[in-house]
């Protein structure tokens, strides 16, 4: 773990390796399960997955449990998972859990659990969930035997705010991520944003979902960050991360953000969110990733793409939050012979009660010796790139109505 040999006496370079413990990540003590984190808008062709979930809940005949309290319409999304999972060869049924009920703590429901080898969290909004299983952040009876279930050997599995209560440190409910980026000490506490979730992941990782789609490293960042939490997953639509004791394997159409903050610094001096030294990897299917070494597993039919002689230059994107951007800037970079791809978050159009409208963030992506695209015939990924935050000022208003240049006065 690398250390800053000075640290300025006043504003203090805040040393994030030195704020993280040094031991890796933990899987569960005493837990042989899996645990399945869907990004969102998982299709009902996408076989890979739903038979994951099966096969890990003990194959054809496994009887999985279904919770759909997130929804908005619980029983209609659980009637649709139920004959999702059952297609995929499961014994599933719902598990009914009313949001704002006591359901949880029934005596009755918490002792069916024991009759399931795997569960699934339908999406919705989390907070419904969370308030339902961790009622004040007192872990229901029905949450107790969920992990039994899991320590046994079982699947937990979530899709969307289902996958998102499923690390200890949950977005409750911030959609938006430039405020994260903005305001990063409302992260630090529980509250209405950010609370306590199942923690079915190992210790050390915060997983998020919907990710390159809605640009949500915007607010994974900033949350790892303010809970010194050295590793981020963000699993991206129609994709899942497999997370068995510290194996992630890489499954469905898209992949997964592999966050790396172990060797991460801030800079106090700068006054709004800054963070250097992160590395990032994309995965795809086939590719994981070892959570306790750090290490990135490429699928082994993927072609390692040589590294340029040399690189210089750099990319720009007006916004590395937007759909999809950063993985695109990333590919670009490790494929590319460009040294940097840098990029803005930022809005032209900020809340009432923003403070700062003049503040955004520009995003450097950094591609140095270790950098490689590793090339398949169903999607690529990309190694070893770095990423630093700064906080920049903008122009305000960022544009003015054109006006023609005077052509001289009248005689």
């Amino acid at each position: 773990m690398r250390l800053i040999p000075r640290l300025h006496a006043a504003a203090a370079l805040l040393l994030w390796a030195a704020l993280v413990p040094c031991a890796p990540a933990r899987a569960q003590d005493g837990c042989t399960g899996s645990t399945v984190v869907i990004g969102g808008a998982l299709k009902d062709d996408n076989t890979e997955v739903w038979s994951r979930v099966v096969q890990l809940a003990g194959g054809a005949g496994a009887r999985v449990a279904v919770v759909a309290t997130a929804s908005g319409d619980a029983e209609a999304a659980a009637a649709a998972l139920v004959q999702r999972l059952q297609q995929a060869g499961a014994q599933a049924e719902g598990l009914r859990i009313a949001a704002g009920s006591a359901d949880a703590d029934d005596p009755a429901l918490a002792a069916r659990v024991a009759r399931y080898t795997g569960v699934y969290f339908a999406g919705g909004e989390q907070a419904r969930l969370l308030d339902a299983l961790l009622p004040q952040g007192r872990t229901s009876a029905v949450l107790t035997a969920l992990r039994q279930l899991h320590c046994r050997g079982g699947v937990v599995a979530g899709s969307s705010a289902g996958a998102a209560v499923l690390s200890d440190a949950v977005f409750r409910d911030l959609p938006d991520p430039l405020r994260a980026l903005k305001t990063p000490q409302r992260l630090a506490q529980d509250g209405a944003e950010v609370g306590r979730g199942f923690a079915f992941v190992p210790a050390g990782v915060i997983v998020d979902q919907h990710f390159v789609q809605r640009g949500r490293i915007g607010r994974l960042l900033p949350l790892m960050l303010a809970r010194r939490v050295p590793l981020g997953l963000g699993v991206e639509e129609n994709s899942a991360a497999v997370v068995r004791g510290n194996r992630v394997d890489v499954i469905g159409a898209r992949g997964v953000l592999f966050v790396d903050a172990t060797a991460a610094r801030q800079d106090g001096a700068l006054g709004a969110f800054n963070v250097s030294g992160v590395r990032l990897a994309w995965l795809e299917s086939g590719d994981g990733v070892d959570l306790a070494t750090r290490q990135v597993r490429i699928a082994a039919d993927k072609r390692m793409q040589p590294a340029p002689a040399q690189r210089e230059g750099r990319a720009f994107h007006a916004d590395m939050l937007g759909s999809q951007v950063i993985v695109k800037a990333l590919s670009q970079l490790a494929l590319g012979r460009r040294a940097e791809a840098v990029g803005l978050a930022w809005t032209a159009l900020p809340d009432a009660e923003d403070p700062q409208p003049q503040l955004g963030f520009e995003w450097t992506l950094s591609a140095g010796p270790a950098t490689r695209a590793h090339v398949g015939r169903l999607g690529d990924s990309v190694t070893d790139v770095m990423l630093a935050v700064r906080p920049v000022r903008l122009a305000w208003p960022p544009y003015q109505p054109w006006l023609p240049a005077p052509t001289g006065s009248a005689r």
